[in-house]
């Protein structure tokens, strides 16, 4: 069975002290950004990136493009 494609939404131009990239995130009803983390909900299905702020939806990439 092959795996559905993922999506995570890097934020452009914001990255943390140390220079890590930010991404949009989600965690308890609260958007956020954050850097990578697998504790929190920073990927998203085709079918659920409705639900991702529509300013941010243009800015999606496949995960695997992810460098963490």
């Amino acid at each position: 069975m092959k795996e559905e494609i993922r999506y995570c939404i890097p934020l452009p131009h914001l990255k943390t002290n140390d220079g890590s990239k930010q991404y949009l995130s989600h965690n308890k009803g609260s958007w956020f950004a954050s850097r990578w983390d697998d504790r929190l909900r920073q990927a998203w299905k085709e079918k659920h990136l409705k639900y991702i702020p529509e300013e941010y939806r243009k800015y999606a990439v496949e995960v695997k493009e992810v460098q963490k």
